[in-house]
């Protein structure tokens, strides 16, 4: 480590002796593409960096790199041993060591330009990425302006990921892993980013987000699934096992379509998951389908049709459940005069009427048993037959008489039904 802050005092001193606006600039391609910015999974290749100084002579530069995998689909390279004439010496900072590097390369006119200081530093370089190294370079004489970027480093690296992999420039790790120029700095026109294809790889299918659903109870949930694959394979989509009535019927063109109307006693949540097959492989999409419980009506039960005669007692009961577990409330429509109607709050109803001679006929009445959102009714057909009522007779009181004188005198009757008596003596 003491050497290290020896090697950042010399720097420092190289700079400040080169204390002038000196700056460079940082492109990176790779080699061999198979493609634009694109190499082949499972062989060598190398990135390439090539630098550019258009700000006068430069007397120490620090050019930290990472290389990264920004949707992580990479995650490990591999240095490759590559054969170099210059085998670099790498120190490692977390190890504390240092270690020879074949998978850098410098160009000799490079190499050689930086005499007094000529140092890779390694932040994290186990091929696990992010990998993170630093070279570190103080010249005697100075780098001399350039007329065109020129390639002087190379990393060589293989990759059996296919993905998305970039290097960039970092500024962490202080001391080396910062530039070391005057203003204006270097630049690296970065992120650089590159594509590892594998031309075997198999695409898998693809679904339409499909999302969670609601329905209630007794109503009807349908909706289609689509799946798509990039390969232009065919599909095949199915589900986990599904709730009790509920089908899907996959298409055979990439769609699906799932329907089911819960029943009444299907309330509650279900998890289903659909999936997508192209015989390589399985896409999968999980799914909550929330069934809302729907008010069932209350069941009301009455008597068949009643009859009573008139000035005669009529009783009976009416009685009603709700499968919801409420008590519903229990009510009539108007009654004929006379008539009783209670409600006793546990669900029953008792009914009461006494007709009067005057009420002979059908009545038709409605009970209603309602939980507050549903009704149920019922009608009871009650006949008031008519009593016959006798007539009644008027006569005079006790009469008296003297022998061979006439008595005459009048009686009556009515017929409270409305008939005309007929009057007889004995």
């Amino acid at each position: 480590m003491r050497r290290n802050w020896l090697l950042m005092a010399l720097v420092c001193l190289v700079v400040l002796v080169y204390g002038q606006a000196n700056a460079t600039s940082i492109s990176a391609k790779v080699s061999p593409e198979i493609g634009t910015d694109t190499v082949l999974i499972g062989e060598p290749f190398t990135v390439d960096l090539y630098f550019e100084n258009d700000y006068g002579e430069l007397g120490a530069v620090s050019i930290p790199t990472y290389f990264y995998s920004p949707d992580g689909s990479i995650e490990n390279v591999t240095h490759y041993k590559a054969d170099h004439d210059v085998v670099k010496v790498i120190y490692d900072w977390r190890l504390g060591d240092t270690l020879r590097d074949s998978s850098i390369s410098m160009t000799s006119d490079w190499n050689s330009l930086w005499l007094l200081i000529n140092q890779w530093f390694g932040f994290s370089w186990d091929g696990i990425l992010p990998d993170t190294s630093n070279f570190t370079g103080a010249a005697v004489f100075g780098w001399m302006p350039t007329t065109q970027p020129m390639n002087y480093v190379d990393f060589t690296l293989l990759i059996d990921e296919q993905g998305t992999f970039c290097i960039d420039s970092c500024d962490v790790y202080p001391p080396f892993m910062e530039w070391l120029f005057d203003d204006p700095t270097a630049t690296f026109n970065g992120p650089y980013c590159f594509t590892v294809y594998d031309p075997f790889a198999n695409n898998p299918p693809v679904f339409e987000p499909i999302g969670n659903k609601e329905v209630t109870e007794g109503e009807l949930l349908e909706f289609t699934v689509t799946a798509t694959d990039a390969d232009g394979d065919a599909i095949s989509i199915g589900t986990s096992i599904k709730p009790s009535g509920a089908t899907f019927v996959d298409h055979g063109d990439g769609t699906g379509t799932f329907s089911w109307t819960p029943s009444l006693s299907q309330g509650g949540t279900y998890y289903l998951t659909f999936y997508a097959s192209d015989t390589k492989d399985v896409a999968s999409e999980l799914i909550m389908i929330t069934v809302h419980e729907a008010n069932m009506p209350p069941e009301l039960t009455v008597p068949g049709p009643q009859s009573v005669d008139e000035n005669s007692l009529l009783e009976f009961s009416v009685s009603a459940v709700d499968p919801d577990g409420t008590t519903p409330d229990l009510t009539t429509s108007a009654l004929p005069d006379g008539a009783v109607f209670t409600d006793n709050d546990n669900g029953t109803g008792d009914f009461s009427w006494t007709p009067t001679y005057d009420q002979a006929g059908v009545y038709p009445i409605s009970f209603y048993a309602s939980d507050g959102a549903a009704i149920d009714t019922a009608v009871v057909e009650i006949t008031v037959n008519e009593v016959n009522r006798p007539p009644e007779l008027t006569v005079p009181g006790v009469q008296s008489v003297d022998e061979n004188t006439l008595l005459e005198f009048s009686i009556s009757a009515v017929d409270p039904d409305g008939t005309t008596p007929d009057l007889t003596t004995s």
